[in-house]
């Protein structure tokens, strides 16, 4: 059955008038493949943005050692919290919502249901910003940042990747430089200068089996600040997270 409604008369009688009076223009087509172009292009560019966005963020989560602190239960949690890059995903969330809008105007997205095209340009940015995080990528552009190569803005979004658990939540992290029995003596990372460090002494909870941390390991320590010692709840090991930018011997 076809649905298609006739062009009435008089419309069609109108435009036959108005090419008789020279009163339409043709657009020549270079002028809609110039522009079908120019569209390809942002489009292109805002999904290269966005999977780059979705990695770094993946990357600031894993130099910030998040995933760790969330198994020091409601401390952690409230820590990997206040370190997520909220500001970053808001942005990542506006770009994918940009990207379905301008798929919609490709005719396969126009005929896609919104949540579906919403979830599958989800998907995409997911996966591919989990893969070029497994990739030696951010890793290479934080050591650019730590040497002053990376021009901005690129190189304040790296040095500042790294962020450390902020004082007053009983979560620290630092470098073993000595172990004697169940005391550990560490160079904690100063929150405000991560290029200097304070010598500690951590005094292991009881129980705590600490046979497999070792000297130069880096751990993230829960528990209080007393008389210039950490009492200690719980140790997790943090050798993945990348390394300070200025500390000697790698810490």
């Amino acid at each position: 059955m076809n649905n298609k409604q006739p062009i009435p008369q008089d419309k069609i009688q109108n435009i036959l008038e108005k090419i008789r009076k020279n009163e339409l223009t043709l657009t020549p087509k270079t002028y809609f493949r110039l522009r079908f172009a120019a569209f390809i292009l942002v489009v292109v560019a805002v999904l290269v943005v966005s999977v780059f966005l979705s990695s770094f963020i993946l990357f600031t989560i894993r130099a910030s050692g998040q995933a760790s602190l969330i198994g020091f239960g409601p401390a952690g949690w409230q820590v990997f919290l206040f370190l997520f890059p909220w500001g970053l995903s808001t942005l990542e969330i506006g770009l994918i919502i940009l990207l379905q809008y301008l798929l919609r105007s490709f005719k396969f997205g126009y005929k896609v249901p919104v949540l579906y095209l919403l979830g599958g340009v989800i998907f995409v940015m997911s996966v591919s910003g989990f893969v070029i995080d497994k990739t030696p990528l951010h890793d290479m552009l934080l050591r650019q940042a730590d040497q002053k190569h990376l021009p901005p803005p690129f190189g304040n979004l790296y040095e500042n990747a790294r962020r450390l658990p902020p004082p007053g939540h009983g979560i620290f992290l630092g470098t073993i430089t000595s172990i004697e029995g169940d005391t550990l003596v560490i160079a904690l990372l100063n929150p405000m200068d991560t290029s200097t460090t304070t010598a500690v002494t951590v005094m292991v909870p009881s129980g705590q089996i600490i046979v497999q941390e070792k000297v130069g390991d880096r751990i993230f320590i829960q528990g209080k600040m007393i008389d210039g010692k950490i009492q200690a709840q719980d140790i997790k090991n943090a050798n993945d997270l990348p390394p300070p930018p200025s500390i000697p011997g790698g810490m």
